[in-house]
């Protein structure tokens, strides 16, 4: 049972909420373009050096920004000075801005390294974690020219009294003392051959079609397993990273007669399932290549463009807002939903009592 509620204000609070987010992003996006320049003109003159500063991190820090703040927008200025177009697609927002300063820090590597992969469509279609992501993999590949992993944790003492055990023990079975790697290795992989679904070993199906079977809601374990596999046991909506609470979603509500098969159930985190519940989130297509978009109609696989207005339009704020398709086409009015889409019904204020998060009165 989803134990979230979903809280909508009126439409007129919600629109002005959209418009000025989008509006800071806008300008937010603006300000590391600026401060990319700034930052490749600091580099160009030495600038730093002259006010005592040892690097242009160190020069950030002296003057209210972060190492890391700053380290990012250098790297947005080696992305712009490879690729000048990329100044356009950050400004429009179809390149976040640290996934520009990731192209800049792949831009150092030499050209047979980097030409491997293709970064600039990764920018443009993949969450900036799992841009990262690849970065720090092929990073550390080039580095020791085979490849490897790093793994970072901050544990307690007992913890690592535990992992120090457990060194002792996989060692002596092992003959040999193993490394830490090795050690968490055997740990997790044990771990995981024991509880991870999608390693469990396919068996001899003995259930008929769920369809046959009305009012039961168990899954079978090929089914699970097929669902999850899928999407690699996280969520299916893209760009979405949750890969900690899923739940298999039916296409068509259980109690109006859906199976438990795979072709029936889509996997997703539970902000996802509780908007697809409210007819908020709409998927299309096989399972195995849906398409997600929201109740408006709008993709969510592509990032849309985004250019704001210069002059605020004539009517407010709440037309604004609606011209979230981009183009004059699309100002001032919502777009309709597509034919042929069987609706669940206006959204209500908040979720039915099936999701509702149930609170004990003291």
């Amino acid at each position: 049972m989803l134990g979230y509620e979903l809280t909508l204000g009126p439409e007129s609070a919600r629109a002005a909420a959209i418009a000025e987010f989008r509006a800071m992003a806008a300008e937010r996006r603006r300000i590391a373009l600026r401060g990319a320049l700034a930052v490749a003109e600091v580099r160009r003159t030495g600038a730093h050096l002259c006010l005592g500063a040892s690097s242009i991190a160190h020069l950030g820090e002296m003057n209210g920004l972060s190492a890391w703040e700053v380290r990012e927008l250098e790297d947005l200025s080696l992305a712009l000075a490879a690729d000048p177009k990329l100044a356009e697609s950050v400004e429009n927002g179809t390149v976040p801005i640290a996934s520009g300063a990731i192209l800049g820090a792949v831009s150092t590597w030499p050209v047979e390294a980097r030409s491997s992969d293709p970064w600039p469509e990764w920018a443009r279609t993949l969450s900036t974690k799992e841009l990262r992501r690849n970065f720090l993999r092929r990073r550390d590949e080039i580095r020791a020219a085979e490849p490897v992993v790093t793994v970072t944790a901050h544990v307690t003492r007992t913890t690592r009294e535990e992992i120090e055990r457990a060194s002792e023990l996989t060692s002596r079975v092992a003959h040999a003392p193993l490394t830490l790697g090795q050690v968490i290795g055997i740990v997790v992989h044990d771990w995981l051959d024991e509880r991870d679904p999608l390693r469990t070993t396919p068996g001899t199906r003995r259930l008929p079609d769920t369809a046959a079977i009305p009012g039961s809601r168990y899954v079978p374990s090929e089914v699970d397993r097929a669902v999850r596999g899928r999407s690699e046991d996280r969520c299916r909506v893209p760009f979405c990273d949750n890969a900690y609470w899923v739940h298999r979603s039916h296409r068509v509500p259980h109690r109006e007669g859906s199976s438990r098969e795979a072709d029936a159930l889509d996997l997703l985190c539970d902000y996802h399932h509780a908007l697809y519940e409210r007819g908020m989130l709409r998927i299309e297509g096989p399972p195995d290549a849906p398409i997600f978009s929201d109740e408006h109609g709008r993709r969510l696989d592509e990032r849309t463009p985004y250019f704001p207005p210069r002059t605020p339009p004539s009517g407010g704020v709440a037309e604004t807002v609606c011209a979230w398709g981009g183009g004059p086409s699309g100002e001032g009015r919502r777009r309709s939903p597509p034919s042929g889409w069987r609706g669940r019904g206006p959204p209500a204020r908040r979720l039915g009592p099936r999701y509702a998060r149930r609170r004990k009165r003291p």
